[in-house]
This record gives C-alpha cells, sequence and structure tokens, in this order.
C-alpha cells in the first residue's frame, strides 16, 4: 500500500468517527427528550388521577343532592296535600261550629 491510500483510509476512518459522534450526539439529545416526555406523561397521569378522584367525588355529591331534592320535594308535596286536606276539614268544622251557635 502506497501512502495515499493509507492516507486516505486514515481520512476516511476519522469522517466514520465523526459520523458517529454527530450520531452519537443526536443519540444522547433524543434519549434526553423522550425522558424529558416521559417525566411530563407521569406527571399529567399523576395530574388525571387526581382529577379523576375529584369528579368522581363530586359526581357522588351530586348524586346525594338529586336523592336530597327528590326525597325534599315528595315530603313537601305530601305535607302541602296534607295542609290542604287539614285546612278543608278545619273550615268545615269551623262552620258546623258557626251554624251551631245560630
Amino acid at each position: 500500500m502506497d501512502g495515499t491510500a493509507i492516507t486516505q483510509l486514515k481520512s476516511q476512518l476519522q469522517k466514520l468517527k465523526e459520523e458517529k459522534e454527530e450520531l452519537q450526539n443526536d443519540v444522547q439529545e433524543e434519549r434526553a427528550v423522550v425522558a424529558q416526555m416521559q417525566q411530563e406523561l407521569a406527571t399529567l397521569k399523576q395530574q388525571q388521577q387526581m382529577q379523576g378522584g375529584q369528579l368522581r367525588d363530586k359526581e357522588l355529591a351530586l348524586q346525594d343532592y338529586n336523592r336530597m331534592i327528590k326525597e325534599s320535594e315528595t315530603i313537601l308535596k305530601k305535607l302541602i296535600e296534607t295542609s290542604s286536606n287539614f285546612l278543608k276539614t278545619l273550615e268545615g268544622e269551623t262552620n258546623k261550629l258557626k251554624n251551631q251557635k245560630k
């Protein structure tokens, strides 16, 4: 082998090493990006779990409100009916008493 071929081989080897180093830098940068994304994803998953728990709590509270409102409306309706019946009975008895006085 003559000196020119060896020089060319050395030059080619140097280029390969530079390309490898550039690729190695790209790999490290992309690993850092992936690691950052994984951290962000973990944070988002944690926030999602927290929000999901809060949402479930609020949905349960909403169900309780709906149940309490429905029960209260039923009781109020019965109370109004009972009061109306009582008022009619009271008026009837009052009229009877007035008629007995005459």
